[in-house]
């Protein structure tokens, strides 16, 4: 749909013009288009102008409703045109006065396949000071102030601080640096590291360490306790979160970080089961899913629509957005269906359920992604301790962990994490089953029954590395 017909149908709908179909349309993009939204802010802002009589535009004074509709698009026609006016004079008094404030905001460019969200005050998808980025899926190319540029690995969270530094909270990025940017800083999550004319890699929120590598030039870095050391190209550090830092093996892969045109899903789950009615559910355990630990304990899929009291509003749930009969047709933003999966039960020892997903290739960035949380209240029951694994074999090759007092009953969070093949623990090698693992590890001193919700498993990977001109931009 063109700006023009969103202009057009914006304006039929402020003279009451649009039938039924047109206003089904209308509210649909109302929810689902930023820029017809903005427009319409706009039109609206410009209406109540007219109406309060604060612009000066008197018009020729017509008795026919077509002949008032169309004075009525003369007066907005001409009040843009002003608007368009004093745009064009702003920016000619820009020019003539460089040192007026300009909004700063760095370009963009996501992997295919990519999910992410920006955050701040501003609701645009610009990034500018003061923004956050989360990416949970897939990879961004950065094109920031005086020239330097980033490619930044998902699971990740940057916030543009000011025109010279971004803060990197998580995620694994590579900055390329020149001459005009020295100076040029990234705040991770346990330290500061400051470019002195070159080309690095920042991996923070990844593991227990956060690791710098340096390609070319010098970095000087900075821990929490105001140790300073300075790295040359072909050198890299640890810093751990008391701020020690060590020097660990350069790697070559670690430090060259190649933007990837598209994010390959390896597997999802979403644990439908259309014949599951409402508040109903299947304890059979889930389809291509191997079991681990306890046989007594409830695992299967459900479908948790919520009760409704007296009035007809839903009680099942705290908060509205639970409600599975939302937008979003499910318990949390995104949920694409009404199902979850499910454990629930007297958790003895570590339970629950694992998948192969994929073999491994070499140099390939695998991440996992889920949401899980406690979907009712229940006195009988507690949100379970959790561990979120990549398996492969007897070997688990990485694992996070999650605490239940850390979480809320009826409120759900979406986690991920990495796993860099070209760094093969001992006994795992190239084409080896790599596989899923969900375990509930019951509720620390809580005896009573332990429940575990969960949808939206999700793997990904991408090539770290690829030779020039192979569908791969470098840094």
């Amino acid at each position: 749909m063109t700006v023009e017909q969103k202009n057009e149908l914006i304006l039929r709908l402020l003279d009451s013009d649009l039938n039924e179909q047109e206003f089904d349309l209308f509210q649909n993009l109302i929810k689902s288009d930023d820029e017809f939204l903005q427009l319409y802010r706009e039109h609206v802002t410009l209406e109540h102008g007219l109406l309060s009589s604060h612009v000066s535009i008197i018009p020729t004074l017509v008795s026919s409703k077509d002949e008032r509709v169309k004075s009525k698009r003369n007066i907005r026609i001409a009040v843009f045109g002003i608007a368009a006016c004093l745009m064009l004079s702003l920016c000619v008094q820009f020019f003539i006065k460089p040192e007026a404030p300009v909004y700063y905001s760095a370009k963009i460019e996501f992997a295919g396949n990519s999910k992410y969200k920006i955050e701040g005050e501003r609701k645009s998808d610009e990034l500018g000071i003061g923004k956050t980025l989360r990416i949970t899926q897939g990879a961004v190319r950065l094109e920031l102030a005086n020239d330097v540029t980033a490619v930044v690995l998902a699971p990740a969270v940057l916030k543009i601080q000011d025109e010279t530094t971004v803060v990197l909270e998580q995620g694994k990025a590579s900055f390329h640096v020149p001459e005009q940017g020295v100076g040029f800083t990234v705040i991770s999550a346990k330290g500061k590291i400051v470019d002195l004319g070159t080309q690095f890699t920042v991996i923070s929120g990844w593991s227990a360490m956060d690791e710098i590598y340096v390609e070319k030039g010098r970095v000087e870095v900075t821990n929490r306790s105001n140790g300073i050391q300075q790295l040359e190209g072909g050198e890299a550090i640890s810093i751990d979160h008391e701020g020690s830092m060590k020097s660990i093996e350069y790697k070559e892969l670690q430090s060259q970080v190649f933007f990837p045109k598209m994010v390959e899903i390896v597997f999802e789950a979403d644990f439908e089961d259309l014949q599951l009615a409402d508040n109903e559910w299947n304890e059979s355990g889930l389809a291509g899913w191997e079991r681990c630990g306890q046989n007594d304990v409830e695992m299967g899929i459900y479908n948790p629509s919520g009760h409704l009291d007296s009035t007809g509003a839903h009680i099942w749930y705290d908060r509205v957005e639970l409600n599975d009969n939302s937008d979003t047709f499910g318990n949390f933003q995104g949920m694409k269906g009404k199902c979850l999966a499910y454990i629930y039960g007297f958790i003895m020892e570590p339970t629950g359920y694992l998948k192969k997903v994929v073999n491994i290739d070499e140099n390939t960035l695998y991440t996992f992604s889920i949401t899980l949380g406690h979907r009712i209240e229940n006195a009988s029951s507690q949100l379970a301790d959790y561990e979120l694994a990549f398996v492969s074999g007897d070997k688990v090759i990485h694992s996070i962990k999650g605490n239940s007092e850390t979480n809320v009953s009826n409120s759900f969070t979406s986690l991920s994490f990495t796993w860099d093949s070209s760094n093969l623990p001992e006994g795992v090698n190239v084409n080896d089953p790599l596989s899923v693992r969900i375990l509930t590890l019951g509720a620390d001193n809580y005896t009573g029954k332990s429940y575990l919700d969960f949808d939206d498993v999700r793997v990904t990977k991408m090539q770290l590395f690829k030779e020039k001109g192979e569908n791969s931009e470098t840094k």
